[in-house]
C-alpha cells in the first residue's frame, strides 16, 4: 500500500498517444524524450525480441469520455518525487506476424492503464542552465540531450531526473481478482438455491451456514496472521538493508529487479518451464512487470548481502512451433534472489545506470550488462560491488 497524497500535476495520459506510434513504427527515439532510461530499454528490449520472431505489435486504447484532469497519487522515498497513476480504458492488444496474421489479441473490456513517474527531489540536483563540473578532471560538462558531456576527458553522465519520466508502463485488468469475490459468493448462491427448490430444510440451513462462517473466521483469522508475519520479514529485510545504506530506495530497487529479468530473461523462462530445458532460440519472454514486491529473507555469506523477494511477474511468453509462433499472457508467482557486496549504497543518481570506479573514482555510466571495466584504470569491477545482481538459489 502506498501511501501519499494526491495530485493533478502531471496528465499520464500524454504517453499514450507516443507509446501507440512507438509499437506501429517499431521505434523508440520519440519516446526517449518522455521516459527515464531503464524503461527505454525495456521498450527497447520488447521490440527487439518481437522483431526476433517476426513479429509486430499493435495497441488500442479506447479512454472514457471525462472532463475530470488525471490525477495520481504522490508519493516520495528520500530519494525522488514518484506519482502513480491509473485510469480506467478498454485495451486491445494484438500480435501480427511479417504477413499481417493476427497470432494473438488480448483484449480487456475494464483495465487500468497505469504509469509510475519520478523526478528527483535531492537538492543538488543540476541545473541545466549552469551544468555541474566532471567528478572526474573538474572540467565544465556541457548539456547533450538528457544527458551531460565533458569535452575534456570525454566522460558520459546520465542526467539526474530534473522533471518527471515514465519509469513504469503496464495495463492491469480491473477484475483480474473477481475470483475472490466469487470464492465467497458462489456457496452462498448454491446454498440460497438448495433451500429455494426444497433440497435442505431450514434449519439444515442453519447449521451450514454456522459451519461456514467459522470457517471463514477461521481462514480471516490465518490470513492476517500470514499478513502480519509477512510484512514484519519485509519490515526486518529493509532494517538490514538500512544500517549501511539509509537511504535504500525500494522503487530503485524495484526498477533495477524488472531491469535484471528484461536482461536475463533465462530465468523467466525457467520459471515458466519448470526447471525443464528449453530451445533459446525457439523462445521468448517479454518481462512487463514485477508487482506486489515483498522481501522474504536476508541473509550475509562472506562479502555478499544476498535477499529473497518474492512477487507476481507479468510477461508475455512465445515459442516458435514448425514455423509458427505461439504468444502467452502469464501472471507467474516467482521468488528471486538478488546479492550484492555489503556497504554498497543505493546510487546517488535516481536511474540506476552509473557507477564510481572503487578503484580510481573515476564516473561512468553502465556500458555492457554483468561486470564493467573501467574506462580510466581498466580494471574490472564484479557487478555485486555496484549495484544489485540476480543470485542462484543453491
Amino acid at each position: 500500500m502506498k501511501f501519499g497524497v494526491f495530485t493533478k500535476e502531471l496528465d499520464h495520459l500524454i504517453y499514450i498517444p507516443v507509446i501507440k506510434r512507438m509499437y506501429k513504427t517499431n521505434s523508440i527515439e520519440e519516446i526517449k524524450a518522455y521516459a527515464g532510461f531503464s524503461q527505454i530499454q525495456r521498450f527497447k528490449n520488447e521490440i527487439d525480441t518481437l522483431q526476433r520472431f517476426g513479429l509486430h505489435k499493435e495497441l488500442e486504447v479506447k479512454l472514457p469520455s471525462s472532463k475530470e484532469e488525471p490525477s495520481g497519487l504522490k508519493c516520495t522515498d528520500g530519494k525522488a518525487d514518484v506519482i502513480y497513476s491509473a485510469s480506467n480504458a478498454s485495451i486491445k492488444e494484438t500480435y501480427r506476424d511479417e504477413k499481417n496474421r493476427k497470432c494473438f489479441r488480448c483484449k480487456i473490456r475494464h483495465a487500468f492503464v497505469e504509469s509510475i513517474v519520478y523526478k528527483s527531489n535531492q537538492i543538488g540536483t543540476a541545473d541545466r542552465k549552469e551544468p555541474p563540473l566532471c567528478f572526474n578532471c573538474a572540467a565544465q560538462l556541457e548539456v547533450e540531450g538528457e544527458n551531460y558531456f565533458c569535452p575534456s576527458c570525454q566522460t558520459s553522465y546520465q542526467a539526474e531526473a530534473y522533471r518527471y519520466l515514465l519509469t513504469r508502463f503496464f495495463i492491469e485488468g480491473a477484475f483480474s481478482k473477481l475470483y475472490y469475490v466469487l470464492f465467497v459468493l458462489v456457496p452462498a448462491f448454491i446454498l440460497a438455491m438448495l433451500q429455494a427448490k426444497g433440497k435442505i430444510s431450514q434449519d439444515q440451513t442453519e447449521i451450514i451456514s454456522s459451519i461456514v462462517g467459522v470457517v471463514f473466521s477461521f481462514l480471516i483469522i490465518f490470513a492476517l496472521i500470514r499478513s502480519l508475519i509477512l510484512y514484519f520479514a519485509h519490515r526486518e529485510v529493509v532494517n538490514n538493508i538500512k544500517q549501511h545504506d539509509p537511504h535504500f530506495s525500494i522503487e530503485i530497487f524495484t526498477m533495477r529487479l524488472i531491469d535484471l529479468l528484461t536482461q536475463q530473461p533465462e530465468i523467466l523462462l525457467l520459471i515458466n518451464s519448470s526447471g525443464k530445458s528449453f530451445d533459446k532460440n525457439q523462445t521468448g519472454v517479454i518481462c512487463k512487470n514485477f508487482r506486489h514486491l515483498e522481501f522474504r529473507t536476508y541473509r550475509r555469506e562472506n562479502d555478499l548481502e544476498i535477499i529473497g523477494c518474492s512477487g507476481k511477474v507479468d510477461a508475455i511468453f512465445l515459442n516458435r512451433i514448425d514455423r509458427h509462433v505461439h504468444i502467452k499472457e502469464k501472471h507467474e508467482k516467482a521468488t528471486i534472489y538478488l546479492a550484492r557486496k555489503h556497504g554498497v549504497l543505493t546510487p546517488i543518481h535516481y536511474v540506476p545506470d552509473q557507477f564510481t570506479c572503487p578503484n580510481c573514482s573515476g564516473h561512468q555510466t553502465f556500458c555492457q550488462v554483468g561486470n564493467q571495466v573501467c574506462n580510466f584504470c581498466h580494471s574490472s569491477i564484479p557487478i555485486s560491488d555496484i549495484d544489485w545482481m540476480l543470485y542462484p538459489n543453491n
